[in-house]
């Protein structure tokens, strides 16, 4: 059962936005399902390593495309809060990464590891269905 999906049509409207978001649905999924029935911490530490560098990806792909519009004032109150919740994201996985790093010799997954794509997808409703609507009005700019 995959607890993480994306409307069919995409949420931002945007091909590239739109398919990373489904490759970190995916991953994600891959990753609560391997934590869920209890795989080898190798194993979910593979998959988080992948978690970990798609969402590293997107966010880099997403601020590009952000960076067109930061002289547009409506636009830049958004890419502000874009990049808070990426900064957010992106210390929650160097936690990540070093807890994974702690928690070798024990072989005992990190519980930060679980709640990570939870939290993201909780995020992403919000920040990336106001990011499709000014991507709409403004990119034909």
């Amino acid at each position: 059962m995959s607890i993480f999906t994306l409307d069919p049509d995409g949420i931002t409207g945007h091909d590239g936005i739109d398919a990373a978001h489904q490759q970190i649905a995916d991953v994600s999924n891959s990753l609560t399902a391997s934590i869920d029935s209890r795989a080898p911490f190798g194993e979910v530490y593979k998959l988080y390593q992948r978690f970990a560098d798609v969402m590293r990806e997107h966010f880099e792909l997403e601020e590009a495309l952000l960076a067109r519009f930061r002289d547009v004032p409506e636009v830049a109150v958004h890419i502000n809060r874009h990049h808070e919740n990426h900064a957010f994201f992106r210390d929650a996985l160097n936690y990540a990464d070093g807890k994974f790093q702690e928690r070798i010799a024990t072989g005992k997954v990190p519980n930060v590891v679980e709640l990570l794509p939870k939290e993201y997808f909780e995020e992403l409703i919000d920040l990336d269905l106001e990011m499709a609507a000014l991507l709409r009005k403004h990119e034909s700019r």
